[in-house]
């Protein structure tokens, strides 16, 4: 015949305050010489130590059936009473079919001391100045024993209950650096927490990543093209890295706020074909707000590859073999935005002390590119996400928009003061006050050194991370000291080395020993949760001594 008991229950904090969730384990042995059937465990909350099927159940659950001298460990998870006082746990399981004895199927009971609670409540922001309120962020409470956590609301807010003491509230958000404080309980109150940004950068170049963001199916300024004739230009070619004098076909392209001419390189060989580019890239333009084109006068069009904006010269430079990889792959009214800053916003902001509060108040850039040249790419990088999550944030992911407005708050700060001319567009909606950073995936760095023959540390080496798992990677170049630093994602890397210098050449990459020639032997870096580093690149040779294995992908 089955015999069933349990033994007395195990509550995960006998010392709860009103309303915490405990867990309750409990132990139910056939101590019987039969086999026990499938039976009901039910959980009862009583007011003195003796617990009977009369007490307050709270919760039940399946015991699964048990041969004789077998046990079963068996937890559920309950709320402590809404009162403070004294209170008993324990359990009955129902008899089974054929059981004998069953004055022994109700548990001793396990007695819990539930304290009043105190709110702890208040916001996460980003600490910066115009740095907005934090939805999506964690805010961890440890009392002693007791640990409870909270996410941030769509307001940025969040409540957690503890008990009277001390308690270390510590807030957390992706690329932020988290924040804890300290905090005598003795009643409710408010604690509001502003966090550092980590300062790591979301993007390598912005266009890339904001692909689409206007495209063939927006409207266009353009009004009409008429070919001029032939002239003599003078013109840049970026494949020669100089100032060329041809004998140009000419275009006005005429826009609702602006005239352009486009100078086409007379290797395009007819009217017809140069005509061709023209029209490939000039309604496109014409797609720009209008604060964009309002210093530009010329457009060059060579073959080859390259691209830019000048403000000196008042005009935008394409070259069509680059110029299709954009127009395939959904960017080229996105290049044309950041090269627009670059023709009708550079000479104007890129050096005033607004601009330059802005840039030290966010204490980060949006990308790296921005980041390398901060004198020279940092407007031209900030204007596209601007645009993007000012007038179009509904076609930005929402890790996109939640990067861009927790990365650049001041620079945005600094666009919308200036007033700028944004027709035909219109900002979609009020400026949020609230950045929800749920989807936004944190980063780590990947560090180490570089170094050459005789354990020399080599400045100025290319780094790639290339990612396996995610379409995320990084770059970083060795500095003086010979040391790199990558920010990631969770993830699997390899490493790609590349040659010092203005060149883009692949060398190699980190492997056993090292390094290796070989990409199949490159040694898989595994980014979970924590930074890796201490990486050791060991180069066999000096790195311009080196064969190329191949270049920029």
């Amino acid at each position: 015949m089955p015999d069933l008991v349990a033994d007395l229950p195990a509550v995960s904090d006998s010392n709860p305050i009103v309303g915490q969730a405990i867990t309750v384990d409990v132990t139910v042995r056939n101590q019987g010489p039969g086999e026990a059937l499938y039976t009901r465990l039910r959980y009862y909350r009583s007011d003195d130590d003796t617990i009977t099927p009369g007490d307050t159940q709270v919760e039940s659950t399946r015991v699964a059936e048990l041969s004789p001298s077998a046990s079963s460990v068996i937890t559920i998870t309950t709320e402590a009473p809404a009162e403070p006082g004294t209170y008993h746990f324990g359990v009955c399981i129902d008899p089974v079919p054929l059981e004998a004895e069953t004055a022994n199927n109700c548990s001793a009971a396990v007695a819990i001391v539930v304290e009043r609670g105190f709110t702890l409540s208040g916001t996460v922001r980003d600490g910066r100045s115009n740095g907005l309120l934090l939805a999506g962020a964690t805010v961890r409470l440890e009392s002693g024993q007791y640990q409870t956590t909270a996410t941030t609301d769509e307001s940025g807010r969040y409540s957690l209950q503890t008990r009277a003491g001390t308690a270390t509230v510590t807030a957390k958000a992706p690329r932020f650096v988290a924040e804890a404080v300290e905090v005598a309980v003795d009643a409710d109150r408010t604690v509001d927490l502003a966090l550092k940004h980590g300062g790591t950068f979301p993007y390598l170049a912005t266009p890339s990543r904001m692909p689409e963001i206007i495209g063939p199916d927006d409207p266009t300024s353009l009004q009409s093209v008429t070919y001029i004739g032939r002239e003599e230009r003078r013109i840049v070619d970026r494949r020669h890295a100089a100032w060329i004098t041809v004998n140009a076909y000419v275009f006005r392209a005429r826009y609702e706020n602006a005239d352009l001419q486009f100078q086409v390189n007379p290797e395009f060989g007819s009217v017809e074909a140069a005509r061709a580019e023209v029209d490939r890239y000039a309604a496109a333009l014409g797609r720009l707000p209008t604060v964009l084109l309002s210093r530009a006068q010329k457009v060059t069009i060579n073959a080859g590859k390259g691209f830019g904006g000048s403000w000196s010269s008042r005009s935008f430079l394409i070259h069509t073999g680059l110029g299709q990889d954009f127009i395939s792959n959904g960017s080229i009214e996105e290049v044309f935005i950041h090269e627009g800053g670059h023709v009708s916003l550079d000479g104007a902001h890129k050096d005033s002390a607004g601009w330059r509060a802005a840039q030290a108040a966010d204490g980060a850039f949006i990308s790296d590119y921005a980041r390398l040249f901060p004198d020279r790419e940092d407007i031209a990088e900030s204007i596209l996400p601007y645009f993007a999550v000012r007038y179009f944030p509904e076609r930005l992911t929402d890790a996109d928009r939640a990067l861009i407005l927790s990365t650049i708050p001041n620079r945005l700060a600094y666009f919308d003061e200036q007033g700028f001319d944004m027709s035909p567009y219109t900002m979609s909606a009020p400026v949020s006050v609230v950045v929800d950073m749920s989807n936004v995936e944190d980063l780590f760095f990947i560090s180490g050194v570089v170094s050459g023959p005789n354990n020399r540390r080599l400045e100025g080496i290319g780094i790639y991370t290339w990612p396996r798992t995610t379409d995320n990677s990084g770059f970083g170049r060795t500095k003086e000291d010979g040391t790199f630093a990558i920010t990631v994602p969770d993830g699997s890397f390899s490493l790609r080395v590349y040659a010092r210098g203005p060149g883009c050449n692949l060398i190699g990459w980190y492997g056993p020993g090292g390094f290796t020639t070989v990409e199949k032997n490159a040694t898989l870096i595994e980014v979970d949760g924590e930074s890796v580093e201490d990486i050791v690149v060991r180069l066999p040779d000096h790195p311009d001594a080196l064969p190329f294995v191949g270049h920029c992908a």
